[in-house]
Parts: C-alpha cells; sequence; structure tokens
C-alpha cells in the first residue's frame, strides 16, 4: 500500500482523517470502507490490506473521528467499524478495548441528534462488538463505561421508531455476557436496563400489528397446520418482541451464571462478612426475583395474547429456554413459580407449541423438552430420594424427545405392547434394547400425565387415559419392576380416571398392581390429593387394607404438612371437610379410623380423632348432614366396646396415653351429643379404668388427666335425671379421686393447673348434687376455705373459672351446706363474733351479701353462660335466704338495684329483638318473691309482652325458653298484687296460644334438660338446667301445651 513509493496508503488515510474537514474525514472513511469491502470480496485471498490498516492504528484514528456531530460522518464511521469487526486482529489485539468508550459516547450524540440512522448504525456495531469479542480479553474493566452503556442502551428503548428500539435490545442481549461484566456485577444497573426492555413489551400494541387476532388461547393451536405461518414476513413488533424474549433469555443464563461464580458478588477487596458483601448478594437475589416476576407478569401473558399468530419459533425457544433455567433457580419460591406454571396448562402448552413446529427449530424442540423436564422434577414429591428424582430426570431426558404429537397421540405408545412379549423366545435376542426404550417412552408420558392431571390440566378424556392406563398394566410383564416414580404416577391417574360411576369388578391388571403396591412402602407411592382418597371408597372398592393404607397417608400428610404436589387447587375446601364428607357417606371409612385409634402411631391417632370430633361437634350444613351424623354416632356408639376392648384388654402392652386420650375424647363427643336413657355398660367398664389411672399414677399425663375429668363429668350430668346411682357411688367411695379433686380444686397456682382445676370444680359441682339427690355414704369428705371459695367468684379476668365457681355455689347453696361432700371452712384469723342477723346461718351475712352484689356484677357482664350461671347462683341463695333467714331475703330482694338490673337486662335486649332466658328467669324469680310493685313495673311487664307477642316461637325459641316463659307467665296471673293493663293481659293470651298449637310447638328445637356445655376444653353442665325451686312448676316437656291452655283459661278469667 506504498503511494509513488514513499507514503503509505495508511498514512494518506490518517491525515484525512486528522483534518478538520467534515468532507476530507466522510471521503477518508468510506474510502477506507471501500478497501475492506473490495477485500471481503475476495474470498480467496487473505485479508492483507485490512490488517496492515489495522496495523497502522487506523482503527484508533476512526475513533477519533466519532467526536463528532456530523450525522453522515457518525454513520460512515461506524459502518466502516462494523467492517472490521470481520477481522479477528481487530478483537486480539484489542482496538475495541481502545475505542469501546469513544463508540459509546458516539451513539450518545447519535441518539441526542435524533440520527436515526447513525444510531441504528450505532446500536448494530455495539451488538457486534460485544457478541464476537474474546472471553479472555476484557471489553469494560471499570463501573463507569458500562454504566453509561446501559444509560445509552435504556435511552434507545424509548425510541419512537421499532428498528432503533430492536438494536438496542440486540445490543443489550449481546452485552449480557459475563465474561464481559466487571466484577463484582453491578445488579441494580443492569435491573434498571432490563426494566426499560419491560417497559418496551408493555407498549407493543394488542395484538401485536400485522397478524390478525383469533382470540384463542394455546389449547386451540391443536387444530392449526404444522406449516401454518412459516414462510410469512414477520412484523416488526414480532421481531422486537423475539429479540427482546432473547435479551431477557441472556439475563437468566447470566443470572445462573453468577450463583456459581463468587466473584461476580465479593469483591476481592471485600471482607467477607461486611456489609457491602451482603449488599451485592441481596443484589443477586434481587436480579433473580426480579427475572421471575419479568417472566411471570410480562413475557408469558404477552406471548399467550399473540400464541395464534406468532410465526417466529425463536419466541418460544426463548421463553421456554428462560422457564427451562428457572427451573435450575435454588430460590424459595421456584416451587411456587413450578406450580403455578403446571397449573396454567403449560404442560399442554408445552406440547401443543412442540408439535406445531415438529422439525423447523431444533432449539425449540430441545427447550421445550429441557422445561419439561425441569417443570416436573421441579414439582416432584420432596420426599422422594435424590436418586429417585434423577431416575425420573435421566427418564424425561432420554424420551421426550422421542415422543412426537398431540397429547392425545401421546396415549398409544401405552397401549403398545414390548417386542419380546409378542415374540417367541427364539427372537428375543437383541429385543431388550428395543423393551427399554419403550419402558421409558411410556414411564415419560406416564410423567407428563400425571403432573398434568394432578394440576387439573387434563391433557387427554379420562376415559382414553383410563383405558391406556389399564392396557399398559395388562401388558407390562413385571409390575414388581415398575420404578417407584412410575408407580406412584400410574396409581393417581387410576384414582382420577379409572372406575367411575361403575359397580362393576375391578379389571385384573388393576388389582394385579394394587397388589403389588401393598407389597411396597406406600408412603413412596402415596400423592396427597382426594382423588385417591375417594377412589378407594368408591365404586372402584379397591381392597380394605390398601384403602387403610391409604387412609393412614392422608391423615399423616394432614399431619405433617407435607404435601408438595397439587394441594393449593383444592384445599380451599379443607382437608377435614373431605374426610368429613366420606365419613358421612361410606360407614366402612368409620370402621378404618376407630382401628387406627386403637392401634395406629401419636401422629394417626391425633388426627384420626381430630377428624371425627370435626364431624361429631361441627354444624350440620344440611338435614342429610345432620342424619349422618347421627348415623355415624350410633355406629361410634356400637364400635366404642371393641375399642375399648382393644386398647385395655390388652395383654402384650400397657395403653399408650395417646390411645386413652383419643377414646375418652370420643366418649364424652358420645355423652354430649347422644345421650341415653340408662348407663351403658361399656361406661362402667371405662370408668373403672379412667379412676384407676387417674388416682393410682404418681406421673398422669395432665391431658389424660383433663380428658378424664371431663369423663366423669359427663357421665354425672348424663345419669342425674335417672335413677342411676353406680356413677356417683363409685366416685364418693373412692377416697383417692375425692382426694385428688381437694388438691385440684384448692390448688394455689391456677395458671399452671388451670383447666384442671376448672374441671375439677365442675366434676365437684356434680357430686354434690348426686349425693344429695341419693344420700349415699360418703368415704371423704373433702374442704374449701371461705375466701378461696368467694375468690371464685370475684375475680372477673377468667371468665371460665368463674362460671364453674358459680356452679359450685349454686349446689352448695341447693344443698344448703349440709353437703357431706365438700365443707365451706373458716380459718381461725378471719373468724369475727356472729351477729343478729347471722343467726341460722352456715355463712356470715355480710359474706352473703356480697356474694349478692358479685352476683349482679356477673349478670350486667352480658356474656349469656356467665349470665345465666349468675341468675341460676342468685336464684338458689334467695332459696336458702328464704329457708334460714327470710329477713336478710327480703331485705337483698329490696335493694334499688335490682329495679335498675332489670331494666339494664330488658333494655340491652329488647333493642336486638332476643331476650335470653336467663332475664326471663329473673323477671320470675322476683314476681315470686320480692316486692313486686317496686321490683318489676308495669313498662318491664309490658316490654316482655310485646316480644313474647312478636315472636313465631318455631322460629325463634326452643322448648326451655318457652318453659321459661310460661313460668313467668303463671307468676303474673297468680300473684295477687300484680296488677296488668289489658293490652298485656291480650299480648300474654296470643303467646300463650302459639304455644297450644301442636304444629308450631312440635316444631322447636328439642334440648335435653341436662345438658353438657363445652367451654374452653372444659365440660360443664348447662347452668340453664339447674334444679329449679321447688315450689316452681317444671312439667314434662309433653306436657306444655296443656299447661299453656290452663293459662290461657285463667288468663281469660283474670281478664274479666
Amino acid at each position: 500500500m506504498q503511494y509513488q513509493g514513499k507514503t503509505s496508503l495508511s498514512s494518506v488515510i490518517k491525515k484525512m482523517l486528522m483534518s478538520r474537514d467534515d468532507t476530507l474525514q466522510v471521503t477518508s472513511v468510506q474510502c477506507t470502507a471501500q478497501i475492506l469491502l473490495h477485500q471481503k470480496a475476495q474470498l480467496s485471498h487473505h485479508c492483507q490490506y485490512a490488517e496492515e490498516l489495522l496495523n497502522s492504528d487506523v482503527a484508533e484514528f476512526l475513533y477519533e473521528t466519532l467526536a463528532t456531530v456530523n450525522g453522515l460522518l457518525l454513520s460512515s464511521t461506524f459502518c466502516c467499524l462494523l467492517l472490521l469487526t470481520e477481522i479477528d486482529s481487530f478483537f486480539s489485539k484489542c482496538h475495541t478495548v481502545y475505542g469501546i468508550e469513544s463508540i459509546v459516547r458516539a451513539v450518545q450524540q447519535s441518539a441526542k441528534l435524533n440520527n436515526t440512522e447513525a444510531l441504528n448504525q450505532g446500536l448494530k456495531l455495539l451488538s457486534e462488538i460485544f457478541k464476537k469479542q474474546p472471553g479472555d480479553i476484557h471489553l469494560m474493566n471499570n463501573d463507569s463505561t458500562l454504566t453509561q452503556l446501559t444509560l445509552t442502551l435504556t435511552d434507545c428503548m424509548t425510541h419512537t421508531e421499532t428498528p432503533t428500539v430492536t438494536h438496542a435490545t440486540q445490543a443489550l442481549a449481546d452485552l449480557l455476557r459475563r465474561d464481559q461484566l466487571p466484577s463484582p456485577l453491578p445488579f441494580q444497573t443492569l435491573i434498571t436496563t432490563l426494566q426499560a426492555l419491560l417497559d418496551v413489551f408493555h407498549r407493543l400494541p394488542k395484538p401485536l400489528v400485522g397478524h390478525s387476532h383469533r382470540g384463542h388461547h394455546g389449547c386451540s393451536l391443536r387444530g392449526h397446520s404444522r406449516q401454518e405461518g412459516l414462510g410469512r414476513s414477520h412484523s416488526k413488533q414480532e421481531m422486537l418482541l423475539n429479540t427482546g424474549l432473547g435479551a431477557l433469555h441472556k439475563a437468566f443464563r447470566l443470572a445462573a451464571a453468577c450463583l456459581n461464580d463468587p466473584t461476580t458478588t465479593e469483591s476481592q477487596f471485600t471482607a467477607p462478612n461486611s456489609q457491602d458483601t451482603k449488599a451485592t448478594d441481596a443484589g443477586l437475589s434481587c436480579l433473580i426475583q426480579f427475572l421471575l416476576q419479568a417472566v411471570e407478569g410480562t413475557c408469558i401473558p404477552l406471548v399467550m395474547m399473540n400464541i395464534e399468530t406468532i410465526s417466529i419459533p425463536h419466541i418460544f425457544t426463548s421463553l421456554f429456554s428462560m422457564l427451562c433455567v428457572a427451573m435450575e433457580f435454588d430460590v424459595g419460591d421456584i416451587n411456587k413459580f413450578a406450580v403455578k406454571l403446571v397449573s396454567s396448562f403449560f404442560i399442554q402448552l408445552a406440547i401443543t407449541i412442540r408439535n406445531k413446529f415438529p422439525t423447523q427449530d431444533r432449539l425449540l424442540q430441545d427447550a421445550i423438552n429441557c422445561f419439561l423436564v425441569g417443570l416436573c422434577t421441579s414439582i416432584q414429591d420432596p420426599r422422594f430420594a435424590l436418586e429417585e428424582k434423577q431416575e425420573l430426570r435421566d427418564t424425561l431426558q432420554k424420551a421426550l424427545p422421542h415422543i412426537h404429537g398431540s397429547a392425545d397421540e401421546m396415549l398409544p405408545l401405552l397401549h403398545e405392547v414390548p417386542p419380546s412379549a409378542s415374540s417367541s423366545s427364539s427372537s428375543l435376542l437383541g429385543q431388550d434394547d428395543v423393551d427399554s426404550a419403550l419402558h421409558i417412552k411410556q414411564q415419560a408420558c406416564l410423567a407428563l400425565l400425571y403432573y398434568a392431571f394432578l394440576y387439573h390440566d387434563k391433557l387427554a378424556p379420562e376415559s382414553a387415559v383410563s383405558e391406556a392406563v389399564v392396557s399398559f398394566l395388562t401388558n407390562h410383564s413385571n409390575l414388581k419392576r415398575l420404578p417407584t416414580s412410575t408407580a406412584k404416577h400410574l396409581l393417581l391417574l387410576l384414582a382420577m380416571c379409572h372406575g367411575k360411576g361403575w359397580d362393576q369388578p375391578m379389571h385384573s391388571g388393576v388389582l394385579s398392581f394394587l397388589k403389588v403396591l401393598q407389597e411396597r412402602d406406600i408412603t413412596r407411592v402415596y400423592t396427597h390429593h382426594p382423588s385417591i382418597l375417594n377412589w378407594c371408597f368408591g365404586p372402584a372398592s379397591p381392597p380394605s387394607q390398601f384403602a387403610q393404607g391409604i387412609i393412614e397417608q392422608w391423615l399423616l400428610c394432614s399431619r405433617s404438612g407435607n404435601k408438595a404436589e397439587a394441594t393449593e387447587a383444592w384445599q380451599q375446601g379443607g382437608e377435614g371437610d373431605i374426610l368429613s364428607n366420606l365419613l358421612r357417606s361410606n360407614p366402612t371409612c368409620l370402621d378404618m379410623l376407630l382401628d387406627i385409634m386403637s392401634s395406629g402411631g401419636n401422629g394417626l391417632v391425633q388426627e384420626a380423632l381430630a377428624v371425627l370430633e370435626s364431624v361429631f361437634n361441627g354444624a350440620a350444613s344440611s338435614a342429610s348432614d345432620e342424619e349422618s351424623t347421627q348415623s355415624l354416632l350410633v355406629a361410634l356408639r356400637k364400635r366404642l366396646p371393641d375399642v375399648v376392648q382393644r386398647i385395655f384388654m390388652s395383654e402384650e402392652e400397657a395403653p399408650l396415653d395417646v390411645h386413652i386420650l383419643a377414646l375418652l375424647r370420643l366418649r364424652c363427643t358420645l355423652l354430649e351429643r347422644c345421650p341415653r336413657t340408662e348407663l351403658d355398660p361399656t361406661d362402667i367398664k371405662l370408668m373403672y379404668h379412667v379412676i384407676n389411672l387417674i388416682s393410682k399414677s404418681t406421673n398422669s399425663n395432665p391431658n389424660i388427666l383433663q380428658v378424664s375429668l371431663n369423663y366423669l363429668t359427663c357421665l354425672l350430668i348424663q345419669t342425674s335425671t335417672q335413677e342411676e346411682t353406680r356413677v356417683v357411688s363409685i366416685l364418693l367411695s373412692n377416697t383417692s379421686i375425692l382426694q385428688l379433686l381437694e388438691s385440684l380444686v384448692s390448688s394455689d397456682s391456677p395458671s399452671q393447673l388451670h383447666t384442671q382445676q376448672c374441671s375439677s370444680l365442675s366434676l365437684v359441682t356434680q357430686i354434690i348434687t348426686g349425693q344429695a339427690k341419693f344420700n349415699i355414704r360418703v368415704s371423704h369428705t373433702m374442704t374449701l376455705e371461705l375466701r378461696f371459695a368467694m375468690d371464685l367468684m370475684r375475680q372477673n379476668k377468667d371468665r371460665l373459672r368463674k362460671v364453674c365457681g358459680l356452679q359450685l355455689w349454686t349446689a352448695l347453696f341447693n344443698a344448703k351446706f349440709e353437703s357431706p361432700v365438700l365443707r365451706i371452712t373458716c380459718k381461725s384469723a378471719l373468724r369475727t363474733l356472729r351477729e343478729d342477723e347471722d343467726i341460722g346461718l352456715d355463712i356470715q351475712a355480710r359474706d352473703l351479701k356480697s356474694v349478692y352484689v358479685w352476683l349482679q356484677n356477673s349478670i350486667v357482664q352480658g356474656n349469656p353462660l356467665l349470665c345465666q350461671a349468675a341468675v341460676s347462683c342468685m336464684r338458689s341463695l334467695i332459696a336458702y335466704l328464704l329457708g334460714r333467714s327470710q329477713t336478710l331475703a327480703h331485705h337483698l330482694l329490696a335493694q334499688p338495684w335490682n329495679h335498675r338490673l332489670i331494666n339494664y337486662c330488658l333494655e340491652s335486649n329488647l333493642d336486638s329483638n332476643h331476650v335470653p332466658t336467663y332475664v326471663i328467669q329473673l323477671i320470675t324469680m322476683f314476681l315470686q318473691h320480692g316486692k313486686r310493685e317496686k321490683m318489676v313495673s308495669i313498662q318491664h311487664l309490658q316490654g316482655m309482652t310485646d316480644y313474647l307477642k312478636s315472636l313465631d316461637i318455631s322460629q325463634c325459641m326452643n322448648q326451655q325458653a318457652v318453659l321459661d316463659a310460661l313460668l313467668m307467665v303463671q307468676q303474673v296471673i297468680v300473684q295477687p298484687d300484680v296488677k296488668v293493663t289489658l293490652n298485656i293481659v291480650q299480648g300474654l293470651g296470643a303467646f300463650l296460644q302459639q304455644v297450644t298449637n301442636p304444629a308450631k310447638y312440635q316444631s322447636l328445637e328439642r334440648q335435653d334438660d341436662l345438658k353438657c356445655v363445652r367451654l374452653n376444653g372444659v365440660v360443664l353442665q348447662h347452668p340453664r338446667s339447674y334444679t329449679m325451686d321447688s315450689k316452681m312448676i317444671s312439667p314434662p316437656a309433653h306436657q306444655i301445651p296443656f299447661l299453656a291452655k290452663d293459662l290461657l283459661e285463667k288468663l281469660t278469667r283474670y281478664k274479666e
């Protein structure tokens, strides 16, 4: 390249480039470009001219010309440098490293000049440099260059011209190379630029311009031709989408590379535990989270919106490649992300797209296969061992490239018979490999069907899947050799597709498969899904031993929370509801649960108990549910003796606490829900074991003690209306039990023994009541200090303890403090001289006055159970005083606060149009004993009359409430000094008329006179069922309409 033998052409070009004349500079650049073009056209010759130009540092002079505002010069220089990028020495001799900053500034200048042509050429140049730069020569060794570059690309992505945005996006894609970015990586800078790319996606038209949007989703792709759209031209927006998804794919690969490269997140000059290190670690985590949110919130919706019209296979390649990389991220949310994908029918989508482009793009096929492998292994049951997970991965990787067609077209693979099964023994040689290949493909098909059906993505009709699975089981030569994961897949597919709605015998192939499963560890093949549970107790009727194993797995998984596969979709209804509904519809399920309760481990027993209690104690949603619940209770009563026998009569080992606890809780439930008129023999046996358990054991389980006290309380409550003395006699003759109760009742540490103390108070109350009724001899008299007994009513923080204390006081008042079961004692230091008003009283008058005030305060608190207990105690207190000191009784009844108490109770309840029975009982008591004209006014009676008259008793009342109202009406009629108005008489008559109507009365909710109530785990007798004053009428329920009729006749005469 000599000129006149002295001056080289490169020297001339450099002189022209150094001139300040734009025309000369443009000419020299174009001349250089022509030389390079000519050299490029001479394919058979070495790039001699180009090498000499580079050796003469022409490239560096070209970089100098980029410092201009001349658009033509910028464009020409970019084009000339683009030609130089085709020469290896341009990169190997570090010309790009020298000029990268100049190029970035020139691109920025082109953007400011709004010269689209120059800008596009500059972006192309950057893209080529990033793409071809050798990995061992770092292009950017400081953050400032990268920051300027990313700012430039971010600005270019807001350009109005789509081709410019596409070039900027391509440059970003080529930039995202780990070997060309500085360490540590500026993650926030990259996230900002990637966010600009997402903004580009958001600005794309919906649907993309140039396509006829059909408004269908991916599933409809099945009907499209595989060659559809492959030969047409692509729109600018589709090209931009393709480039943008490619850039995001590069970002995913960069993030994956950073996970294994400590230099990306930690500088060599940074201490390992410094704040800077933590910040960079957080930066990588932020980048991964950003990418996951980008693909989920932007990329997938954008592709799905245009899925019918996308004609560039590489768009799908980039999308599925991103998802494939995402499946490899070891982050906490990746399992949820995978579940969301498979729940959104991505298995079907992937198969459909792969079928649309079967041979045009091998990269797309590989990306989809990789995605399916990653998706299935990401949501695989975590209980599988690593070897089994790797086995599934290997199976899918080997089989998926050889499985073609749509989901429907995959099913015939399961019908295929291995060649060895249909050939003679002489021709089996060499067919093992063919059999193995077929088995691997079949296992892969079953895996895809399993995960799709598990997440409600039904790839094929259930009937077709059922036939294919049965055919596979029938044709398989040795079911025992099935991999564990394949057996697991087959079981769920059978449960979801096979034997629904028929009463036909189960296919022999399925039975053989189930026998094989019974020999395996069922934990490994079980999937926590209601379909398996329902199938075991449905028309298919698998063997009972297998069904019990499934129930046990259901309970264990429910307890441990180990339900990684497909639980979100069906868990909204609640796991308990699924098994509860099954219990109501299939009695066999109850038998299996009871078997588990008497022989299972701790976790199983507790879960089985929780299920049964949820059924028995939960509110029925319909009449049929209530009927089925009652049927279950009857069946439970029949089975409990066997359970008791199995738990307590075993000669091999002592009963476990968990079994005893479950048995007693179930028995309490039976006594509460199904009271009987006679004592069950099972209860006598069980009571014997319970008493021995809690009275002789020095280290009794507190839970066992609690439920035992509840059980004994239930027994006493249920037998108190019968002439049945065995329960109370056994307790009163057992000194150990009475001493235990004495210590629990008077315990000074209620925080530690709170529920046991409350249960003991409740049980002692029932023993006092039973002893008084049957006058049974007592083996040991318990004592309780007066101050402690009064503290039970005085404190207001613990409502349960207060209700139990009120129960005890009620029983003591009813027994007139003469019960040999419990004596109230007073410490000598607290004794004072008794006054005249204390004569005949077991407790000083001032203490009784305090009790009365506390009862008034309790009623004002408004809690229904506490108020009812307080009113019952107040009625018993007044009855006790009327027999011992009428002066004190009348003094208490005449207190002005009584009138205000009735005012408060009526005003706080009439507005809500619901007056509790304790208010009616309170008014009745004052009508019977008090100074009626002062305590119960005409206004009070008018308010109650208006309330009763407005009620439809069949809708708003139960039998006990009706009885309480009748007793109040009776007092209105029989008390001579109660004067009422004509309106009150007419209103009460209307109410009585309803009660005399047999149809309305018989529709009332029936309540047992002695019904248990459970509060915070403690069984109590409902305060409403306490024994009334003997002077008050308490007729049987069936006589109430006759009482109402009698009162109606008296009311008519009263009116006259």
